[in-house]
C-alpha cells in the first residue's frame, strides 16, 4: 500500500493494491481436551498458542513419535502441531535389567533336532537350579532366566567372540546358546542410580553360579564339549522392555 496525495487537504491517504483494506485474519485452532489422567497449561510464544500436558503422579506421558514432547502448537493452518489433540497419560511399566549372556558347545550341530535337544537340556538345568537362586541370591527380587536361543555354526558371517572366531579358524562345529539373565528394573521406590546398584550385584552372582556349574559339569551334554572360555558375558548390562513397549529413560511406555 501508498499513501498519496490528497487533492483536497493536506492530508494523504492511504491507497490499497486492491479494491479492499488488507486484514489480518484470527488464526485458531480447534478446542483441545486434557489428557485423561492428566491435565492442560496454557502458554504462548510470539502470540502462537501453545497448551503443555501434565500428568498425575504415577502417570507418564506416552511415547508418541519424535516430535511431541508433551507439547501443542497453534500453527498457521489452523491445526495442532504436531498432533492433533493429547494423547492419554498412561502408567509406566517397569523394565528388565539384563546381562547377556553365551555358552559355546563344541559338536556337530548340524539340525533341529540337535538345537531342541541343546535347549531342552540347558532348560532342565535352569528349572533344577531355580528355586535355590529365588532363595539364596534373589529373595523375593523376580530374577530368572529366559530367552534362550540355539544357533548351530562353524560358517557364521558374524562372529561376536573371540572364542567363536578361534573356533571358526580350527573349523570346529559348535553350537552357540545365548540367553538373558534378568532381574525387575523397578524405580518406584528407588532413583535409577540405586536401582541399578540393587539390580548389577544380583545379575553378576547369578552369572557367577552359572560359570561354577559350567566348570564342575553341570551343563555337559553327550556328544558335546565345554572348553575353558565356552562360557561368557557381556561386558555391560542394558534395559530391556516388554513386547509392544519402547525404552523410555530407564522406563518402558506404551
Amino acid at each position: 500500500m501508498s499513501c498519496e496525495r490528497n487533492g483536497t487537504s493536506r492530508v494523504g491517504v492511504w491507497k490499497w493494491n486492491g479494491p479492499a483494506e488488507p486484514r489480518c485474519n484470527v488464526v485458531s485452532c480447534p478446542p483441545l481436551l486434557p489428557p485423561a489422567n492428566g491435565a492442560m497449561t496454557y502458554d504462548s510464544i510470539d502470540s502462537i498458542p501453545l497448551y503443555v500436558m501434565l500428568c498425575q503422579s504415577g502417570f507418564d506421558i506416552p511415547v508418541v513419535g519424535l516430535s511431541f514432547t508433551g507439547r501443542l502448537s497453534c500453527q498457521d493452518s489452523g491445526k495442532w502441531y504436531p498432533l492433533d489433540k493429547f494423547p492419554d497419560c498412561i502408567r509406566p511399566m517397569w523394565g528388565d535389567m539384563v546381562l547377556l549372556t553365551e555358552l559355546i558347545y563344541q559338536g556337530n550341530c548340524a539340525d533341529e533336532k540337535t538345537k531342541n535337544a541343546i535347549k531342552e537340556a540347558v532348560l532342565k538345568y535352569l528349572s533344577r537350579i531355580k528355586d535355590d537362586i529365588d532363595r539364596s541370591i534373589c529373595p523375593g527380587r523376580n530374577c530368572r532366566v529366559d530367552n534362550i536361543n540355539v544357533v548351530c555354526g562353524s560358517n557364521q558371517k558374524r562372529r561376536s567372540t573371540v572364542y567363536i572366531q578361534r573356533l571358526a579358524k580350527r573349523q570346529t562345529t559348535y553350537a552357540r546358546v545365548t540367553f538373558d539373565i534378568a532381574t525387575l528394573f523397578d524405580l518406584s521406590k528407588t532413583s535409577s542410580q540405586e536401582a541399578f546398584n540393587i539390580s548389577l550385584p544380583l545379575l553378576t552372582a547369578i552369572s557367577d553360579r552359572l560359570a561354577k556349574d559350567v566348570e564342575n559339569g553341570s551343563l555337559d551334554i553327550n556328544g558335546f564339549t565345554l572348553e575353558r572360555g565356552a562360557y561368557q558375558t557381556s561386558n555391560n548390562t542394558h534395559l530391556k522392555c516388554p513386547l509392544h513397549y519402547k525404552r523410555d529413560g530407564y522406563k518402558c511406555s506404551d
